[in-house]
């Protein structure tokens, strides 16, 4: 699976590299120059996230937020590059028991700091609809665990702190989906995040853990107003 991914990657990056030509400056330029080839603003994302276990540990999902700015650049009428820098929750919960008839649940939050690179492909002329694959890479800069009893925080630990050793802090993996701007700069689309790395430290050929999450994605592009 992470060869294919990394393959569907690399072969994305040349296409766009061969087919993308350089927008005109100058007197060259068209009305539209500063909305059409380039763009930049803020997107929010209402994630589900769950963890992705080989050795198929039970899991339930939980809703994280995760929100990042971009900038982009048209490389072709059909073909754009993004880059977005921003913050993504992930996360897991897993049911553990019962303790006098109270639910025990298990509640683990990622934090991560996220860095991407979108090939982003535009099939209509007027580019407002557009689908997009790329790399990412997020480095975790906090984790938690909660354990609830019956639906009440009880406990709460840091998942980094000394001594602990279990999750690796480097996260690389592939997002891929789709998004549709408005004519006000609006944009709502939906992604998925898909995890490639191992995230425990301490590996096995009997487990691993990758991080997963998919949702939709609200945002807003901020070149509009300079129309």
């Amino acid at each position: 699976m992470k060869k294919i991914l990394l393959s569907t990657v690399f072969a994305l990056l040349f296409v766009a590299n061969v087919h993308g030509k350089p927008p005109a400056y100058g007197g060259m330029t068209d009305t539209n120059t500063t909305s059409e080839t380039k763009k930049f603003g803020v997107k929010f994302k209402p994630h589900f996230s769950r963890f992705i276990w080989k050795n198929d540990v039970a899991k339930n999902i939980l809703l994280r937020p995760s929100f990042d700015v971009f900038g982009e650049y048209s490389l072709s009428d059909g073909v754009g590059l993004q880059l977005s820098l921003g913050y993504s929750g992930q996360g897991q919960g897993m049911e553990i028991g019962e303790l006098d008839g109270e639910k025990i649940e298990l509640r683990e939050f990622f934090n991560y700091v996220m860095l991407s690179v979108m090939p982003r492909f535009y099939p209509g002329s007027d580019r407002q609809f557009c689908f997009f694959i790329g790399p990412r890479v997020g480095w975790l800069a906090s984790a938690k665990a909660l354990v609830l009893i019956d639906g009440k925080k009880k406990e709460e630990g840091n998942l980094l702190g000394e001594g602990q050793e279990l999750f690796k802090r480097f996260d690389g993996g592939i997002l891929l989906g789709l998004d549709y701007e408005f004519d006000a700069g609006i944009l709502l689309g939906g992604d998925c995040n898909i995890g490639i790395t191992n995230l425990l430290k301490k590996e096995s050929e009997n487990n691993s853990v990758r991080t997963f999450s998919g949702g939709i994605t609200l945002g807003y592009n901020f070149a509009k107003l300079l129309n």
